[in-house]
């Protein structure tokens, strides 16, 4: 998402006049794809992202600079509410920082839960399953094993047997290593202990990632490209580009303009008509507009309207053209 939400197509504007190449942005568009892409990131990891709002020292050329969301601290009045902010107990006025905090709903001066958060618990699980699988195969894919050992034997000797099992059976260098032991009917090793493969729950590992990829808002086909085909995956695709992650760009140039762009009187504005997907489907739009354009069913003017173009320009008429005169030499 961060990465989707970092290269989104955008425009500076002053009223109608276009000024993304003006002078005064051009630190800002050095910076925006990593700002961005660490903005979306931290606020979907912890609830919140921060840029401090930097001045050379004449107090000019406003520059946001990102930083760790850990290292601020709000600070609240109860009468004001958000004052301000500490960083390395350092106090931060407020129209210093630009914040994105998710909306919660358990506090008015506080960030809420991350996106990333919510998909902890079915993340987790998965990431045991992997811990068990990986922690399997370091140890040399061992099951655990039982041996035996006569009643009465010593307390040292046990020890001592048992960390020669230790040296000879653990680890990933003694995977194929063969070992001879001379058994007795007292010393008969127990293998206790599933197969790794039926401790991976395929069945369980599909749902898990399922769960993590709606927490995100995330199709999981878009994520893993399980879709049945091609049709089906570009279908996913734009839901995932038009459900998620146009409404997170707009939502955080909302709040960018209000505490950055304001101050230099423009308005950074979200451009997604010039993504390929998006001009992909406006041109399937308008083929299947163009088959229904007659005057039964549509005019040009209504398909026109259909796709935000406006009425048709009217042609020129193009100007009359002089006869030629060829003068008759005299008789």
């Amino acid at each position: 998402i961060a990465r989707h939400v970092s290269r989104f197509p955008y425009a500076i504007m002053r009223g109608e006049q276009d000024v993304t190449d003006a002078p005064e942005f051009a630190e800002y568009n050095k910076r925006a794809r990593g700002l961005l892409f660490r903005t979306e990131a931290s606020t979907s990891l912890t609830g919140a992202g921060y840029w401090l709002l930097d001045t050379n020292e004449s107090g000019f050329n406003l520059t946001p600079r990102w930083v760790l969301s850990q290292s601020m601290t709000p600070v609240v009045d109860r009468e004001k509410g958000l004052t301000g902010f500490k960083r390395n107990n350092q106090p931060i006025p407020l129209e210093e920082v630009a914040y994105f905090w998710e909306p919660s709903f358990t506090s008015e001066v506080a960030p809420g839960v991350g996106a990333a958060q919510t998909a902890l618990a079915a993340a987790s699980q998965l990431w045991a399953m992997d811990a068990f699988a990986s922690q399997y195969f370091n140890a040399g894919a061992v099951k655990v094993t039982v041996f035996p050992v006569p009643p009465g034997t010593p307390e040292q000797e046990v020890e001592k047997f048992q960390s020669f099992l230790k040296g000879r059976m653990a680890g990933v260098r003694n995977a194929f290593k063969m070992i001879v032991m001379r058994l007795t009917d007292k010393l008969l090793p127990i293998i206790i202990g599933s197969d790794i493969k039926e401790t991976q729950a395929p069945e369980l590992i599909a749902i898990q990632r399922d769960n993590v990829a709606a927490a995100l808002e995330i199709p999981p086909s878009v994520i893993d490209g399980t879709a049945a085909n091609f049709a089906t995956a570009t279908s996913d695709y734009f839901g995932f580009i038009t459900g998620t992650i146009i409404p997170r760009v707009e939502w955080l140039f909302e709040i960018a303009n209000a505490q950055y762009f304001n101050q230099l009187d423009a308005e950074i504005v979200a451009q997604p008509e010039k993504l390929e997907i998006m001009q992909t489907a406006t041109l399937e739009q308008a083929t299947a507009l163009t088959a229904l354009t007659d005057d039964s069913i549509l005019t040009v003017d209504e398909a026109r309207a259909y796709l935000e173009l406006g009425p048709k320009p009217k042609a020129e008429k193009p100007e009359p053209v002089a006869p030629i005169v060829i003068n008759s030499p005299p008789p």
